[in-house]
């Protein structure tokens, strides 16, 4: 640790339609996501980044940001061997990580001869932690949450189980719950019921279909648990929905 040195620290406030101009480092960087949310950019690739999101670039790598929700990014400047083992890419930091930044933040707002150094330990601290967090969670891969969020939309009616989209998107099941909820603000299985749902509901707006027959439709089979689901949603049964809604017209 005593090898690592911070050379830069900043504390940016990114508002919503900020972008910055594509730029490159000469040491690694870590930046710290404190309810920013936005798309990074990074050698051709976009990642969605949300609160507590970390992000992690070594020496070279073009990248920018274009945010969208008011928020701030802590930035640290990182040299030595510690920092140059980092694996690059978006992490989703742990409650010890984000107060780790905390401290970050407070020392980097103080005035004194000892501040660098306090940097200087703490950025190492930071290095331990993501280390530490790359042997448990693998870096996140661009445009994984959307891939998912296609192959839903486009197969509703197959099954769609947590494991079986984990393994079409090459992670863990857990780590892909994760995800899914940082770039959609909603859990995996709020979203497929959700979507199947919708989808009923439009069969049963514009098709003659048999009550029965459209919950098989939309990946639902069991007809008193989809009545039960659309009841739920929509707040009648899909007889009386299908009903007024074709009074209305």
């Amino acid at each position: 640790m005593t090898e690592l040195k911070t050379v830069f620290c900043w504390d940016v406030t990114v508002r919503a339609g900020f972008r910055c101009e594509p730029h490159r480092h000469r040491c690694t960087e870590v930046v710290y996501s404190d309810q920013a949310v936005g798309t990074l950019h990074q050698d051709a690739q976009e990642f969605s980044y949300h609160d507590r999101s970390v992000f992690v670039y070594q020496p070279g790598a073009e990248h920018w940001i274009a945010n969208e929700l008011l928020g701030t990014h802590i930035c640290l400047g990182l040299q030595g061997r510690q920092a140059q083992k980092l694996k690059p890419g978006m992490y989703q930091a742990t409650s010890a990580l984000a107060d780790r930044f905390e401290e970050i933040r407070a020392v980097h707002a103080q005035v004194g001869e000892l501040r660098q150094e306090r940097l200087s330990l703490l950025g190492g601290l930071v290095a331990c932690d993501l280390g530490e967090l790359h042997q448990v969670v693998p870096p996140m891969v661009p445009d994984k949450p959307e891939q998912i969020r296609q192959h839903i939309d486009q197969n509703l009616a197959q099954p769609l189980g947590s494991d079986e989209l984990a393994a079409l998107a090459c992670v863990n099941r857990d780590y892909l719950r994760q995800l899914f909820r940082q770039a959609y603000g909603e859990s995996l299985r709020s979203y497929i019921n959700r979507r199947r749902l919708e989808r009923a509901a439009e069969l049963l707006r514009t098709t003659d279909e048999k009550v029965r027959h459209i919950g098989g439709y939309v990946g639902i089979d069991n007809e008193f648990y989809f009545s039960r689901l659309f009841k739920q949603r929509y707040g009648n049964s899909p007889t009386s929905y299908r009903s007024q809604h074709r009074e209305l017209l």
